[in-house]
């Protein structure tokens, strides 16, 4: 059975090593659902969080090709529940001044914020995990999506 895994891996900050591992998931026939990386708690490593999918014992195997890579200072696995995960949605959509009160609402109850009206277009921002995100797209389906941007999880253990 295919599930979603996530992989947090501190990394030396430095060009190509993001070209690496992800040539690394390819080779072995992994796709990338979502990959951010960033500055981590050290300022010479990155942390990297990709979101994969397949069964235990492929993920098991991929963990293992990854710590070879001399670059991957760490790599965990996240597990759920005891994790956070959040993703940033940014989107533009049309609507007509009658109906900016019922957008209004709908992103102040799906937790985001509008940051910026022209005209017939509103830009908003939202952050969440995943379902939340999806729930508020579903929510906002009814205006026009002029422009998408989501940014992939970014997640940390909860564990100690």
């Amino acid at each position: 059975m295919q599930n979603s895994y996530l992989l947090s891996l501190l990394v030396n900050d430095h060009p190509r090593v993001l070209h690496r591992i992800c040539v690394l998931f390819s080779k072995r026939g992994f796709n990338i659902a979502s990959i951010t990386v960033g500055p981590s708690e050290d300022s010479s490593l990155a942390r990297m969080t990709i979101q994969t999918y397949g069964d235990a014992g492929r993920i098991d195997q991929m963990a293992h090709q990854l710590k070879k890579l001399i670059d991957v200072i760490h790599i965990e696995p996240i597990v759920r529940p005891y994790a956070l995960e959040r993703e940033l949605l940014l989107l533009s959509v049309k609507s007509e001044t009658a109906y900016a009160r019922r957008l209004a609402r709908i992103v102040e109850e799906g937790g985001g914020k509008i940051v910026n009206k022209a005209a017939d277009r509103y830009a908003i921002e939202i952050s969440g995990d995943t379902e939340s995100l999806e729930r508020f797209l579903r929510r906002i389906s009814e205006f026009p999506i002029v422009q998408l941007a989501r940014t992939g999880l970014a997640a940390i253990s909860l564990k100690s």
